[in-house]
């Protein structure tokens, strides 16, 4: 024993043998193939993440259980015996592979169905199959007995991407099977005569991928009845049937119990006929599937006027079956034909077009509002029915491509609502309107429109569509400012009262050393700006503006503190103005202007001590004024320099 191990379980094998400690690892000592070849207890290495419960040992393999139940095995894995879907051996524990799921028994529906008279082609999916899983598959049908015995066949084959049965029959499926005529031949285990599927009569490689078996349906002892009938081309869709109109072949007939369970099926022949024989005396229905197939007029069918005939329901010219194509009861007694069960077809053309468009056409230029947006545009959608057919279950749908969705999308037909069972006539128009809300400048809107509608004959789908597409002008913000120099009451309303002195040499002249100033603000662009700032030439000064934000084409005057000259140079004076444009959902982008007012004093007056008046355009001074008396000074005694001043008189 390894010192200071214990053993809590103990398996042995034929020439070895194993045990699980009490921390779960695993010593095997003795001899085995790919297991141990020991002569004392050695732990075997098992891979990280693994924690086994419990061993068992074979001949030369040994399985343990995982602690998330799973399995492990390893040794010699001859005929699968590690059960990981191989037969090679593993020195170390590989993991048994399991079904992905376990059953008893399930239920299968075909994935695929195919009729080729008298065979008739079931096809089954079985998932995936783990090596030495076992299917067992069950098929069970129903026959109708006849008047007579009869043998029956069934070819069953399997085939997967591992196992395909390429090379029969030039493909990778068997040969058709042919069911024998000979009563003896169906008692035999198989169906001979087929070299590609005949594993119980004769050899056959591959082995088991096919089998095909008889069996025999005795005779119906009780009185039997039928069902007959013709499957024509209502022309003149009157629901009569005329002997020049021509027959309809290929459809298919369902035979139904009084349970609405199948009991046989058929199609018409070139004749346009039909046959249901031995048929047990009750009440049955046919019903027959023409609903959508296209006729040789590139148009579909559907099925006239049912009982047309004032007869009644035993009439020989009319059509006896619905706008589905199924009948009405009818009943067959002991030894007679039921004849004259009865289809009449009519050709249609369903189908319906759809417009969009607005009352600024389609594509659409929207203009923008003093907001800088988009005002709500109604949308008009004309649906009309311009098949051969009535159409009902109506729907439309609006599928946004670019842009806002559109909103509160209705639809009417002679004025009322529409709903799934409204009828619309040939020739019938649904008026549907819905909102395109308003959107920004720039901005771009696409949808699609989507109609569909069923024939009420033909029962065929038929689908519309249209695209809409609207769009708005490219965002412009502006701004502009105009400084004025006020000359009298009321300068905001009375525009005899303000200047606005642009030109340098040109300025305003007034009579006061505080001259003042107004600013008129304008959005001169197609959007709305918010944030809009003036800004004073000085820092001290008071700008005052009754509003933040301007619409399009909105203006409004700012007043500003007046600014005080102290010499008669002309004072150019300066306002500036910023704003943002804020799209919605989008980035904000800034505007600005200024403006120049000029403006000259015919007045003096003193600066306020200990401050340099400097004005604004010449930059002279009060120090400056010293020195050029000065400099004129010199001049007038000794003409010193020849220096020359502008004098601020």
């Amino acid at each position: 024993m390894p010192a200071g191990v214990k053993f809590a379980s103990v398996s042995a094998g034929a020439n070895f043998s194993c045990a699980m400690s009490t921390d779960k690892n695993i010593y095997c000592w003795g001899k085995g193939s790919e297991v141990i070849d020991a002569a004392t207890p050695t732990q075997v290495n098992i891979p990280a993440g693994l924690s086994f419960s419990r061993i068992e040992t074979g001949d030369n393999h040994i399985c343990a259980l995982n602690s998330d139940k799973t399995a492990y095995c390893w040794g010699n894995g001859s005929s699968g015996k590690l059960g990981n879907g191989a037969s090679h051996s593993s020195t170390v524990p590989v993991q048994v592979k399991m079904p992905a799921t376990v059953v008893d028994s399930v239920d299968l529906n075909p994935v695929n169905v195919s009729d080729n008279d008298p065979l008739k082609k079931f096809e089954y999916s079985l998932g995936t199959i783990y090596p030495g899983e076992r299917i067992q598959v069950e098929f069970s049908g129903k026959f109708r007995r006849g008047s007579a015995s009869r043998i029956i066949g069934n070819q069953a084959y399997f085939t997967s991407d591992e196992t395909s049965l390429t090379g029969l029959n030039g493909g990778d499926l068997p040969n058709d099977m042919i069911v024998p005529t000979n009563s003896s031949d169906a008692w035999k285990p198989g169906i001979e005569g087929n070299a590609t599927c005949n594993t119980d009569a004769t050899s056959q490689n591959p082995e088991d991928l096919c089998d095909q078996v008889p069996g025999w349906v005795y005779r119906y002892n009780d009185p039997l009845g039928a069902i007959s009938g013709q499957v024509w081309q209502d022309a003149n869709q009157d629901g009569l049937r005329q002997t020049t109109e021509a027959k309809v072949e290929q459809v298919k007939v369902i035979l139904l119990d009084q349970n609405d369970a199948v009991v046989g099926e058929t199609f018409s022949d070139s004749n346009g006929q039909y046959s249901f024989t031995d048929l047990s005396i009750g009440d049955y229905k046919v019903r027959f599937e023409a609903l959508g197939l296209t006729a040789p007029n590139g148009k579909k069918y559907g099925f006239t006027t049912q009982d047309a005939d004032p007869n009644g329901a035993t009439s020989d010219q009319d059509s006896d079956a619905d706008n589905s194509g199924l009948t009405n009861s009818v009943t067959v007694t002991a030894n007679n034909t039921r004849e004259h069960v009865d289809a009449g077809l009519v050709t249609v053309n369903a189908n319906i077009t759809v417009d969009k468009t607005s009352d600024l056409g389609d594509p659409a230029t929207l203009p923008l509002n003093n907001q800088g947006l988009t005002d709500e545009l109604t949308i008009n959608i004309t649906v009309t029915n311009n098949g051969e057919e009535p159409l009902t279950d109506f729907k439309i749908e609006d599928q946004t491509l670019t842009g806002v969705d559109i909103t509160n999308l209705t639809c009417t037909y002679n004025g009322a609502a529409i709903t799934p069972t409204t009828v619309i006539p040939v020739g019938g128009v649904v008026n549907c309107t819905a909102i395109l809300p308003s959107f920004n400048a720039g901005a771009v809107h696409e949808d699609k429109i989507t109609t569909t509608a069923t024939g009420t004959i033909s029962q065929t789908t038929v689908q519309a569509e249209d695209n809409f597409k609207a769009e708005s002008a490219a965002p412009k913000p502006s701004i502009t400012i105009t400084k004025y120099v006020v000359t009298g009451p009321n300068p905001d309303t009375n525009p005899n009262h303000r200047v606005d002195a642009n030109d340098f040499n040109n300025p305003v002249v007034v009579n006061t050393t505080k001259p003042k100033f107004i600013y008129i603000v304008t959005n001169n662009g197609n959007v709305k700006l918010s944030n809009v700032r003036v800004t004073a030439p000085k820092p001290n000064q008071v700008i005052t503006c009754p509003k933040t934000s301007l619409l399009v084409n909105e203006s409004m005057v700012c007043a500003v503190t007046a600014e005080t000259l102290y010499n008669t140079d002309t004072y150019p004076t300066l306002g500036k103005v910023t704003a943002l444009y804020k799209p919605l959902g989008g980035a904000p982008s800034g505007v600005q202007a200024d403006d120049l007012a000029h403006v000259k004093t015919n007045q003096i007056t003193s600066p306020p001590k200990g401050e340099n008046p400097t004005n604004p355009n010449t930059g002279v001074g009060k120090s400056n004024r010293l020195v050029l008396w000065m400099a004129v000074g010199l001049i007038s005694i000794g003409l010193i320099t020849r220096k020359k001043y502008r004098l601020n008189n």
